[in-house]
């Protein structure tokens, strides 16, 4: 009977220790999500209602620039969730609007990091990066947008707002600065003209983003040659004819641009110009040069264009420190089958050519020549030399470059020259002393 009396008492303590929780490893669906809450605000406003805020999951960094960047930490921008978020190409996870004192709270939310949302018409969007659920966010004021429209008449600073710029013009005497954490708004089809001044001054904290409407493109920033332009970590998106140049007083450094037809065509500058760490992505030409002297070419990421880089009749241009991956057309210098192209001349070094379909092609009047460089993993041809002769010169100096591939016939079969054309009407490339090790192209800097 004592048995008996032990197992019914063995029985209700089970039974016990499940009604009085001894499962709670595993949670009820109310313990398993949380509350985001905080409170924000509108620039002059009393009534600070009506403002939505978004939760948004963080994106995927695309692992190669990752990768990229990890291994050339000095090449190029670090992308991060600051430099690849953009709200408008993303579905919120959850969404909420303030209250008239500016109050909101989202709940039912797992655990993990969001990107906080704010946004409003005729207030445009504030981001904040990698909150967590539990805390209370003070998002901070959203300012009024600015509307610019054709003729600036006076000198203007943008802080932490955003700025629709319609057909602007910036005409000579007159400055423009957005500072970080500015917006940009281009319009369908519009134009900056800048004859003054205009300064992007961003930080790698707290970049000034240039943009369009969604899925929409801007048509250009047109820099005259009496114009001064800089731009310092700026992420700009979505243009067709991009920033054209024609000012020797030109700064670009420090930036991304990406999904443009064309990124930045420096026309006719005659001076030392200087492009460095830039990362240029998914773009349809990077970069191009016509008519200019000078260039240089430093320390940029070349990522997934259609063409990296594209000289036409430009001289004396140093392509030094740059790495060029998974570019249709890394480099060209006087396209083939273009006519009336003048010289174009070059040196590229220290540069990394990576799994690109074709590396450098050269036209009519291109006469480049490389070293120091890797050329790794092209689907086609690492060089095409030009058809014509360039008077004394019929040979392109290409050595001590590495290749990948350790006997001079396996390089030459990846080489377009006049080996395989008629001799008397082309110039060939010479690829000997080649090295048989990857070259450090940060060290050796």
């Amino acid at each position: 009977m004592k048995k008996v009396i032990t197992n019914v008492s063995f029985i209700f303590s089970l039974l016990s220790f499940f009604l009085l929780g001894g499962c709670s490893d595993s949670p009820s669906s109310s313990e398993d999500t949380l509350s985001i809450s905080g409170t924000v605000q509108l620039e002059e406003k009393t009534d600070h209602s009506g403002i939505t805020i978004g939760l948004y999951r963080l994106i995927e960094l695309d692992t190669a620039i990752v990768r990229l960047n990890q291994q050339y930490p000095n090449i190029g921008v670090q992308i991060s969730q600051q430099t690849e978020f953009d709200h408008r190409e993303h579905e919120p996870v959850a969404q909420t609007t303030s209250n008239t004192s500016g109050s909101w709270k989202i709940d039912g939310i797992q655990s993990g990091q969001y990107h906080v949302v704010a946004e409003k018409d005729s207030f445009g969007w504030k981001y904040l990066y990698n909150k967590e659920p539990g805390n209370s966010i003070n998002i901070g004021t959203l300012n009024e947008v600015v509307y610019l429209k054709y003729v600036l008449s006076q000198n203007t600073t943008i802080n932490q707002r955003q700025v629709v710029a319609e057909d602007l013009i910036i005409p000579d005497g007159i400055k423009l600065t957005l500072t970080g954490g500015s917006i940009l708004l281009i319009p369908n089809n519009s134009d900056v003209e800048v004859l003054g001044i205009l300064e992007l001054n961003g930080s790698a904290n707290n970049p000034v983003f240039i943009t369009s409407e969604l899925s929409k493109k801007w048509r250009k920033i047109d820099i005259k040659s009496s114009a001064i332009f800089s731009a310092e970590y700026c992420i700009i998106n979505n243009t067709k004819n991009g920033i054209i140049n024609q000012s020797a007083d030109f700064t670009f450094n420090n930036n991304i641009l990406r999904v443009s037809d064309l990124g930045i065509v420096n026309f006719n500058v005659k001076e030392t110009l200087l492009l460095s760490n830039n990362n240029f992505i998914n773009n349809q030409v990077g970069f191009e040069s016509e008519y200019g002297s000078g260039l240089k070419i430093e320390s940029n990421l070349f990522f997934n264009n259609g063409e990296a880089i594209r000289l036409l009749s430009s001289t004396n241009n140093l392509i030094n420190n740059n790495i060029f991956y998974k570019d249709s057309i890394a480099l060209t210098a006087n396209p083939p089958g273009g006519f009336g192209y003048s010289e174009t001349t070059g040196n590229i070094q220290l540069s990394q050519f990576e799994n690109n379909d074709t590396g450098i092609i050269m036209g009519q009047n291109a006469v480049l020549s490389g070293s120091n460089n890797n050329f790794l993993n092209h689907e086609n041809m690492f060089i095409s030399a030009p058809l014509g002769s360039k008077g004394s010169i019929d040979t392109l100096d290409f050595s001590g470059n590495y290749w990948g591939m350790f006997q001079e016939n396996q390089i030459k079969n990846l080489i377009s020259d006049a080996d395989d054309k008629n001799p008397k009407w082309g110039m060939y490339i010479n690829v000997n002393p080649f090295e048989t090790t990857p070259i450090d192209i940060i060290n050796s800097n």
